[in-house]
C-alpha cells in the first residue's frame, strides 16, 4: 500500500515517446484512452482543448492546491494504516468525497470504481484516501470490518460532507458494497458546492452569456474553477479505466504474450497512465475543497465548514452521457465566447451534458517539502494523452481501437512527485 504527498508547484516540459519497432502491433493506453473520448464525448474533449490552449497563451494558469497526502484503500491495505485513519477520523469533521467509474460496453451502465474522500483540514494539509472498490477485502475480513468502520465514522455524527453534485444521486450504487448505506448517508449534513457556485454565479454575474437560470442546468466543476481561479482543472481522463488497480501494490499490469518483446515499454506506460488517474481523482475532490473556501457563506453560516442547503437538483459530472450519436459529428466552434469575469480575453461556456480540535501532531511532523519527481523526471499530468485498461479482465468491445498510428509529439506538463514510507502507529504517538 503506497501513500504519497503532493505540493503546489508545477513545471512545464516536453515529451516525445521513444521510437519503438512493430508500432502497429501496440497501441498505448493513452493512445486508445484519447481515441475512446473523441469517439464517446467529443464535446467535452474540444472544451477541454480550448481550455489547454487558453493554457498554452498564458490567458490562465493549472489547477493547482496546497499540500496533501493520500493512501490507497484496498485488500492489501496495512491494519495499522486503516488504525491510523480511524483515529484522524474521529478529530475531523468535514469531508469532500467524489467518485469515479468503470466504463462499459454500451448500453451496459458504468461499474462504480473509486470512492474518493478528503479529510478537509481547515488550517493543514488534507488527508484523501483513494478507495479501490473492485479491490476491497471479502466482508467477513479483518480489513473490510475496518474499512467499514472508517466510513460509519465519516458519514456520521452530523458531519459537513462537500462534493460536486447531490450525494444521494452520487453514492446510491456504493451501497452495494456494504460498507455504508443510505441510512449512514441520511446523518450527514450534505454542501452542494455544485448548487452554491451557480447561486454564486447568477447572483454575481447576472448578465453574464453563460448564465444557466434552469432548475435543470447545472456548470460544470471544470467551469467553475476556471471563472474562480482562472485556472484549468484537465478533465480529459473522464473515460479512463479506473477500476484497473491504481495501486503498484496491487500488482495488476499484465503483459500480453504478443507484446512480450515490448513489456518494458509496457510496463512503463501502464504505471504512468496510473500516476496521472491518480492525480486526476485526487484533483476532483481537491478542487471541490478549494471552492468551498473561496465561495461566499450564506447568512446562517458563520464558518467554512457549516451546511448550507438549496433545492436545486444537480447532476454529477461524473455521470456524463456518452455522445453515442455523434461520432462522426464535426466538434462545434462556438466553445469560446463572452468576456470572463477577470478580463481574460475568452470565457468557456460549460457543457450542458454534462473545532477546536487540531491536527494530530505526527502530522505537523512529516509535512512535504519536497518537489516530486516520477522516474527522475518530471511527471506530466495535463496534456498526455492516457487511458489505462483493466489487466485482469479480457478486453470489452469498448476498449477495442484500431492499431493505426498517432502522431507521438505532443506538449506535457509536470507535476513532481515523491514517495513516502505509510506513517507507523509508533509514529502516531511520538
Amino acid at each position: 500500500m503506497s501513500k504519497s504527498t503532493y505540493s503546489t508547484k508545477h513545471h512545464h516540459d516536453r515529451y516525445s515517446p521513444p521510437p519503438y519497432s512493430n508500432r502497429s502491433s501496440y497501441v498505448s493506453p493513452l493512445e486508445k484512452l484519447d481515441r475512446l473520448a473523441q469517439k464517446f464525448q467529443s464535446k467535452k474533449v474540444l472544451e477541454n482543448n480550448n481550455y489547454k490552449k487558453l493554457y498554452y497563451e498564458g490567458k490562465c494558469n493549472l489547477f493547482e492546491t496546497s499540500n496533501y497526502r493520500y493512501y490507497h484503500i484496498h485488500h492489501q491495505t496495512p491494519m495499522d494504516i486503516l488504525d491510523d485513519l480511524i483515529d484522524y477520523a474521529k478529530e475531523v469533521t468535514n469531508y469532500t468525497i467524489d467518485t469515479e467509474d468503470q466504463l462499459q460496453p454500451p448500453p451496459q451502465p458504468s461499474k462504480p470504481a473509486l470512492l474518493q474522500i478528503e479529510y478537509v483540514y481547515e488550517n493543514n494539509p488534507s488527508i484523501l484516501l483513494i478507495i479501490e472498490m473492485m479491490y476491497l477485502p471479502k466482508q467477513h475480513e479483518p480489513a473490510f470490518i475496518k474499512i467499514k468502520q472508517l466510513l460509519k465514522i465519516i458519514f456520521s455524527n452530523n458531519h459537513t460532507i462537500y462534493l460536486w453534485g447531490g450525494i444521494h444521486k452520487e453514492l446510491k450504487h456504493f451501497y452495494r458494497f456494504g460498507l455504508f448505506d443510505e441510512n449512514d448517508i441520511n446523518s450527514v449534513k450534505e454542501r452542494n458546492i455544485q448548487d452554491e457556485f451557480k447561486c454564486y454565479l447568477n447572483q454575481t454575474y447576472p448578465l453574464s452569456p453563460d448564465i444557466k437560470l434552469k432548475t435543470n442546468e447545472t456548470y460544470s466543476l471544470q467551469f467553475a474553477i476556471y471563472k474562480m481561479f482562472n485556472q484549468w482543472l484537465n478533465k480529459r481522463f473522464t473515460l479512463a479505466n479506473f477500476g484497473c488497480g491504481l495501486d503498484p501494490a496491487l500488482d495488476t499490469i499484465i503483459i500480453p504474450r504478443q507484446f512480450s518483446n515490448q513489456q518494458k515499454r509496457i510496463i512503463e506506460d501502464e504505471e504512468e497512465i496510473r500516476k496521472f488517474m491518480i492525480n486526476y481523482a485526487l484533483n476532483d475532490c481537491l478542487a471541490v475543497t478549494k471552492l468551498v473556501y473561496e465561495l461566499p457563506l450564506s447568512i446562517e453560516s458563520k464558518s467554512p465548514t457549516q451546511s448550507i442547503t438549496n433545492d436545486l437538483e444537480a447532476i454529477s459530472e461524473d455521470e456524463l452521457p456518452l455522445d453515442y450519436e455523434q461520432e462522426h459529428m464535426k466538434p462545434s466552434t462556438d466553445t469560446l465566447n463572452g468576456v470572463h469575469a477577470r478580463d481574460e480575453p475568452y470565457e468557456m461556456i460549460s457543457d450542458d451534458e454534462f473545532d477546536g480540535i487540531s491536527l494530530p501532531e505526527i502530522m505537523k511532523l512529516h509535512l512535504p517539502h519536497q518537489q516530486q519527481l516520477y522516474n527522475g523526471k518530471p511527471l506530466d499530468y495535463d496534456d498526455t494523452l492516457i487511458g489505462v485498461h483493466a489487466q485482469n479482465e479480457p478486453p470489452n468491445e469498448i476498449e477495442i481501437i484500431s492499431d493505426d498510428d498517432i502522431e507521438q509529439n505532443r506538449p506535457v506538463n509536470q507535476h513532481k512527485h515523491q514517495q513516502h514510507q505509510p506513517l507507523t502507529r509508533n509514529q502516531t504517538k511520538n
